[in-house]
């Protein structure tokens, strides 16, 4: 036997030896063992049980979690859903976008073309206004040498006129001493005396005019007579006093009239006109006579004199009425579309107006002002004019072409008569339209026709175109009294005498009637 082997031999044997002593420790050790197996046994069962319900927490947690996530789930699509929504909204708006880009594209590219063609025209504008503005000057002074033309010419005018009414005087008191022979050779005709005296009283008219006196307001019932002008229609008739009238038309001269038991005398026929005379007016003192007339000019008249003392000419076509305005002064209306103010002193014009409407008729009897003065026009309006302003200080709109303007005595009321049959009467307070007068049977046929308010303001009255004169109640508008006539003729024109007894009609055929 080798060293080794008796070695691990007495090794084994204390071994054996050593396990033989230890055998109690041994079991000491299993049993220990064994406990330590069971305790780890038990501990192994209680860490699965905490396990178990830890694990049971986390279920729960995570149940919760999962809840939490769903609901997380569901608003996250409907936040989706909405984002959908939106996005097909902004879709179609950047649809829209992009088709109104397109369209302003579009008109970008035409405002572009058109702004290129305005740059061009408005070179040519440029060119053109400069040649225009050449022109001008031009024609400035091409006006301005016409303009002194003018002037020159309206003195030559003024001059022959002058002339003129110098030969006419001396025309006038040739025939009168014609007449004054004549009536020497016939100093046996009682009706031949009768008219020299007539006509030697005709020269002091102002003293016939203070001895009227206004009676009362009749209303006229019986025709007085019928006279028939010599050659024409009469435009115009005025009464000069209560027994003396004169008559204007187109016989081209102013005739005087005086009224006696049987027919009215012929007293003078004042020239002057080379057309028609379309409206006569007096002052108040009735001592000068104004004329309008187709060729274009005022006459205006001394009725102390019997004498043509001025010819007003300025306008460019027929002048259709006129009328004395403030003192000294004159108005008168054209178919020019202009009113002209006129100095009768100096004999010129001082202030044009351009109602931009042809005038028909005027008015200067305001209480208001003396500077205060209307037009009628043929575009319906009535407008009323401050002297001292270029522009009307207020229009009334009527029914139709007004054809004539009448102030009452008071001068706070004006009528109107207008081609639609009416007749109008204005507040001049508050320009406001009081009453309107109608009549079945009554129909204006001219632009001419006159109306006319009574002295005594109780009656209106205007002349138709059947060649009846029709009487309205001023207040209750009340049909008064139709005067007939055997003439169906048109009135042109009527007058009330200063009296307030007794009615002059002039006619379009020759005549003129009156009633009482």
């Amino acid at each position: 036997m080798s060293k080794n082997d008796s070695f691990v031999e007495k090794i084994s044997q204390q071994l054996d030896e050593s396990q033989l002593k230890s055998k109690d420790f041994s079991d000491f050790c299993k049993h220990y063992a064994a406990l330590s197996a069971e305790a780890e046994q038990k501990a192994n069962v209680r860490n699965q049980n905490d396990e178990g319900s830890r694990l049971q927490d986390e279920i729960a947690q995570l149940y919760i979690d999962k809840g939490k996530n769903d609901q997380m789930l569901i608003d996250a699509n409907t936040r989706n859903l909405r984002m959908e929504e939106k996005m097909e909204d902004f879709s179609h708006f950047l649809k829209q976008m992009d088709e109104n880009y397109k369209k302003k594209c579009a008109k970008y590219a035409q405002l572009e073309v058109e702004f290129k063609r305005m740059k061009s025209d408005h070179s040519d504008n440029k060119d053109e206004r400069l040649a225009f503005n050449t022109n001008v000057a031009l024609l400035r002074d091409q006006i301005q040498k016409l303009e002194d033309e003018r002037i020159q010419l309206m003195n030559k005018i003024r001059q022959l006129n002058e002339q003129k009414n110098e030969i006419q005087n001396a025309e006038t008191q040739l025939e009168e001493r014609r007449a004054s022979l004549m009536a020497k050779d016939r100093a046996n005709s009682q009706s031949i005396v009768r008219k020299d005296q007539e006509m030697t009283k005709l020269a002091a008219p102002e003293k016939e005019i203070k001895s009227d006196l206004f009676l009362a307001d009749t209303i006229p019932t019986i025709k007085m007579f019928n006279i028939k002008i010599d050659d024409g229609e009469v435009n115009d008739v005025k009464w000069i006093s209560q027994d003396t009238f004169a008559t204007g038309g187109s016989d081209r001269c102013v005739k005087l009239w005086k009224t006696t038991d049987d027919e009215p005398l012929k007293l003078n026929s004042l020239t002057g006109s080379s057309a028609s005379i379309t409206q006569l007016d007096f002052d108040p003192q009735r001592r000068n006579l104004l004329a309008s007339s187709n060729d274009k000019n005022l006459l205006l008249y001394n009725m102390d004199l019997l004498r043509l003392t001025a010819t007003l000419s300025g306008h460019s076509d027929s002048v259709t009425c006129t009328k004395f305005y403030s003192t000294n002064g004159a108005i008168s209306g054209s178919a020019d579309r202009i009113l002209k103010i006129w100095d009768l002193a100096s004999q010129r014009c001082t202030r044009s107006f351009y109602p931009i409407s042809k005038i028909l008729d005027l008015e200067t009897r305001f209480a208001t002002s003396p500077a205060i003065f209307a037009s009628a026009h043929h575009d319906k309006n009535v407008r009323i004019w401050d002297g001292r302003s270029s522009e009307p200080a207020q229009s009334v709109v009527l029914g139709g072409r007004v054809t004539s303007l009448f102030m009452s005595k008071t001068g706070q009321e004006m009528l109107c008569s207008t081609r639609d049959d009416t007749l109008s009467l204005i507040d001049i307070r508050t320009f406001g339209i009081v009453h309107n007068y109608s009549f079945e049977n009554y129909h204006t046929s001219s632009d001419y026709s006159r109306c006319v308010i009574s002295p005594g303001g109780d009656y209106v009255a205007a002349g138709g175109s059947n060649g009846a004169v029709v009487i309205w109640n001023k207040m209750t508008a009340r049909i008064e009294k139709v005067l007939q006539s055997e003439s169906e003729s048109t009135v042109l024109s009527i007058a009330w005498n200063p009296t307030g007894q007794g009615l002059l009609s002039a006619f379009r055929q020759k005549n003129v009637a009156c009633y009482k």
